[in-house]
């Protein structure tokens, strides 16, 4: 991509506001970082600075920040130990030599092409690991926190040095890091506009001076642990040179062929690459422009990159994801932004270097462990497991294989179990790694493509080969009527190309699933054919047997089309992919549909979510369009209305309560008067939008069970009953 183009200059001025954002946000993260690497502490400003003045030029992603990321920082810890036998310095500058050698190799990836790499890993195996390096990081920063000198284990030795780490322990140390990781836990609890501008980490560095000041850990002092008095100097401080050049370190290549060398640049080829493309394909996911990053470009200027920091003195890069979401949500458009985020480090760098030398280890050590610690709580698990019982048996398996046998070995671990798993649920051996897939143009503009055997994370790419000969703006369908097995991570890949499809104006259908059986009641869930006729799942079976006993339909089929929930203001946030679980009937003489929807959210992390809602068509009369919801709740269906909020003087509590809008306010105001305002009032906890005489409701954004549904029927039945009522001065009967 061309930087200089009009089109991404003329975004200058917002892209350089993203990048202070994203810069306020990397500098304490780059010195953390380098702590947790074992690396000098500017080695992760060198990185960063890097990423952004040479490789915003080259890079393959509109929107990703390059720097050091705390993934690698576990493995740049143990070759430096490793490498250099309890000799940092030593090992240092062999591991920086890794670096350089990995992004040589990292280079011929992406010149072969080789982006498609992160395509070939199972979701549950990728959060698997990371959830693993995020324990791993955290447990070896606890001994920095508390002020130990017992910093020289891993995360498995750990457990058995506690004693000889609370020992050594130094208790103003402690006491600060303990206070710097409750103030970053609380300060994430608050929600405020102020950390846009000044984000948790700097306000948690600030205050932590202040601490070192008031408690004099910038001086030698005494403290008093377990009935010792002793003596340190300020070895809890992070040193960085008042002439930032002096920073600047060679490799030494001296080992480079040592069987522990390799080891680590395959470390760093892999998991760097791996790391890297799954963050530009989850930035492209909530980019608002849907510009896909060409990935293979991506890696080539993340090897270029490394091969100038390893030469340098500086820790290896990828495409950290978190400074990219930052750099998303402060409004960045184009690579200017990591430009500028670099520009702002060096002169942070220049200006703050005497600032530098009052922030304790202990405080960066907080950072970590709080990252570390967000990657594995028993959310992360319980998000597996919600998708199916086989992802979290995978996620366990590469956590605890990461932890206990290496990072290479836990990957392959969880690889090898998700694809014993698929074989047991019927998918032939061949068919891993080798569909059987036929592309067939079937009338105009639009591709029948049929997956046979299995349609799996292993066997994407081959698929994907396909997907990339079609032509542009092509409508393609989906057959996966002969798949045996179609697993999370397919599904996946096959949402986020309908994405890019949708995008250019084409649609995307995916059929012949009507024979397979879910393993979880998740979206995107695995699933395997079954040759039984009965295939609904429990809730399935559940809606049915509501919508009998009620003499209403039921049609459990995924439908792709839902274009007739454009019209509504509440679809301009989200983008649905289908609507399936549908109940259908009558209400007072007007038709609708209780429905089970998949969504996405526009401009956000890439996440999806299930919700039941309620749409309604009146044919008997005309009511004018209004919107109704919690006041700050979600703001999903009243965001893009222009109108403002409308109150009633004599209803505080209903307008304290709920946001009304409406086109038309007069025509509103008579709509709402006592009895369905007092109806409301009685009923909180709905949300409504009536948009061309088509009424849509939600009670909350989740799915609904029977009792739940009936409830949303008796709600809408009763509101349709009121509307008729107050809509006579204008009531047209369509004949």
């Amino acid at each position: 991509m061309n930087l200089f183009s009009k089109k991404l200059t003329q975004n200058i001025p917002q892209d350089a506001q993203a990048g202070f954002s994203v810069a306020l946000v990397a500098l304490p993260m780059c010195l953390s970082i380098s702590l947790a690497s074992g690396f000098p502490t500017g080695a992760g400003l060198i990185s960063s600075i890097i990423g952004g003045l040479i490789i915003s030029f080259i890079a393959g992603s509109f929107l990703g920040i390059k720097g050091a990321p705390a993934g690698l920082s576990a493995i740049a810890f143990a070759a430096v130990y490793e490498l250099g036998t309890g000799d940092t310095w030593v090992g240092y500058r062999l591991t920086l030599a890794c670096i350089v050698i990995a992004g040589l190799i990292q280079v011929g990836l992406g010149l072969i092409k080789a982006g498609t790499l992160a395509d070939f890993f199972p979701a549950s195996v990728i959060h698997g690991m990371l959830s693993a390096l995020g324990l791993m990081i955290a447990l070896t920063q606890i001994p920095v926190l508390l002020g130990s000198n017992v910093t020289n284990y891993n995360a498995s030795q750990i457990f058995f040095h506690i004693p000889e780490i609370f020992e050594t322990i130094n208790t103003k140390v402690a006491i600060l890091g303990a206070l710097c990781l409750f103030m970053l836990i609380l300060f994430e609890s608050l929600e405020t506009k102020l950390w846009k501008y000044l984000p948790i980490p700097i306000v948690m560095l600030l205050t932590s001076v202040v601490f070192v000041i008031l408690l004099g850990l910038d001086k030698q002092h005494t403290f008093d642990w377990a009935g010792k008095i002793e003596h340190r100097p300020t070895e809890f401080m992070i040193n960085i040179p008042k002439n930032f050049l002096d920073t600047v370190t060679f490799p030494d290549f001296s080992k480079l062929f040592t069987a522990a060398s390799l080891k680590y640049i395959l470390l760093f080829v892999l998991i760097g690459s791996v790391e890297s493309l799954l963050s530009a394909k989850a930035l492209d996911k909530i980019d608002k422009d849907l510009r896909p990053s060409e990935m293979s470009r991506d890696i080539t200027a993340v090897g270029i990159g490394n091969i100038i920091s390893g030469f340098l003195g500086g820790l290896a890069m990828i495409t950290a994801i978190r400074r990219s979401v930052v750099n998303v949500n402060a409004g960045g458009k184009t690579p200017w932004a990591n430009f500028f985020h670099a520009i702002f480090l060096l002169v942070f760098v220049l200006l703050l270097t005497p600032f530098f030398s009052i922030i304790t280890k202990s405080a960066l050590a907080s950072l970590l462990i709080f990252s570390g610690f967000k990657l594995v709580t028993p959310t992360v698990l319980f998000k597996s497991y919600k998708i199916g019982k086989e992802q979290g048996l995978v996620f366990l398996i590469t956590l605890l294989g990461v932890l206990f046998f290496g990072l290479l070995q836990g990957i392959f671990l969880g690889i090898a179990a998700e694809l014993v798993i698929h074989l047991f649920f019927g998918a032939t051996f061949r068919s891993l790694f080798n569909p059987d897939v036929k592309t067939q143009l079937i009338e105009d503009n639009t591709y029948l493509v049929q997956i046979n055997g299995s349609a799996i994370f292993s066997n994407f790419f081959q698929v994907k080969k396909s997907l990339q000969k079609l032509p542009p703006l092509s409508n393609v369908v989906f057959d996966l009527s002969n798949a045996i097995v179609v697993d999370h991570t397919f599904m996946e890949h096959i949402f986020f190309f309908e994405t890019l499809v949708n995008k250019n104006g084409g649609q995307i259908e995916v059929k012949g699933l009507d024979y397979h059986k879910n393993f979880s009641e998740h979206p995107l869930a695995s699933k395997r054919i079954v040759k039984d006729t009965n295939l609904l799942s429990s809730r399935q079976e559940s809606i049915k047997s509501f919508a009998e006993s009620k003499n209403y339909s039921f049609d459990n089929r995924k439908l792709m089309n839902t274009n007739h929930f454009n019209l509504y203001n509440f679809s301009n946030n989200f983008h649905i992919k289908y609507e399936e679980n549908v109940c259908f009937g009558f209400l007072e003489n007007s038709e609708f549909h209780v429905s089970d929807i998949c969504i996405t959210w526009f401009g956000k992390q890439d996440r999806s979510a299930v919700l039941t809602c309620l749409r309604v068509n009146f044919r008997d009369f005309l009511c004018p369009d209004f919107m109704i919801e919690k006041e700050n709740y979600g703001e999903a269906m009243i965001a893009t209305a222009k109108t403002h909020d409308i109150n009633f003087i004599d209803y505080p509590a209903f307008s304290y309560y709920y946001l009304l809008k409406g086109p038309d306010e007069a025509k509103v105001r008579l709509l709402f008067a006592d009895n369905l305002i007092r109806f409301f009032e009685v009923n909180k906890g709905y949300s409504a939008e009536l948009t061309n005489n088509q009424l849509f409701v939600l009670r909350k954004p989740s799915v609904l069970n029977s009792n739940e549904i009936d409830d949303l029927l008796s709600f809408a039945q009763q509101l349709i009953v009121i509307l008729k009522q107050n809509v006579k001065y204008e009531m047209v009967v369509n004949d």
